[in-house]
């Protein structure tokens, strides 16, 4: 099989990731949403593989997803796409335009359809940010605006792409931190990674 695995950052690869049984191409999307979009689009473009596998890591809504945790999502959101309401309450594009429920992008939750494999992974709702939440009063108006668990920077423009181009798609994340006032030095993202990589090496192999 050929399988595209997409990460936003070099270290989120780690070490080099192999297979005796499927051909890997692992391919750095950058930083964030447009870079994701951008990036992996131009790349779907000339190349089409039988299934993309987004890694990466991710920060937790949720007291029972704790760092070091691997997860799958399984839906995603573009949660800073709208406007703010006089009140200071937060408006997705979706409740205030007309969208096209077509266009992944237009969405309100993003679902691609899961490839049938044996994944023994916690599910998880997710959303996508331009910039991560570090300050108490933004997070507590993220939480009860989205039924989400895991936040990151990448997640719905790498469905979105995949949904478009109508190629199977998994987003597999591991914890590095509580969402919480921004304090790195509760961080665990070496622990993350590496246990990102062990739950990887047991998905490719049963692929």
């Amino acid at each position: 099989m050929n399988i595209l695995l997409c990460a936003a950052t070099e270290m989120e690869f780690g070490n080099p990731i192999t297979s005796s049984s499927h051909k890997l191409d692992c391919f750095v999307t950058g930083v964030g949403l447009v870079q994701t979009a951008w990036r992996l689009s131009q790349k779907l473009h000339s190349y089409t593989p039988e299934l993309c596998i987004q890694i990466g890591i991710a920060g937790s809504f949720d007291p029972a997803i704790t760092p070091g945790m691997v997860t799958l999502v399984q839906q995603d959101c573009f949660a800073d796409l709208g406007a703010q309401d006089r009140d200071g309450s937060f408006l997705h594009l979706t409740e205030i335009l007309p969208c096209d429920n077509e266009n992944p992008f237009e969405r309100f939750y993003l679902r691609p359809e899961i490839p049938f494999i044996a994944i023994n992974l916690p599910m998880v709702n997710a959303i996508s940010v331009n910039t991560v939440h570090g300050h108490q009063p933004e997070i507590d108006q993220a939480r009860s605006k989205f039924d989400a668990q895991i936040e990151s920077m990448e997640g719905a423009s790498f469905f979105a792409v995949c949904i478009s181009k109508n190629v199977p798609c998994l987003q597999i994340r591991s914890i590095s931190n509580m969402v919480e006032p921004r304090n790195k030095s509760f961080w665990q993202i070496n622990l993350a990674i590496q246990n990102l990589h062990k739950e990887l090496a047991a998905i490719i192999e049963v692929l």
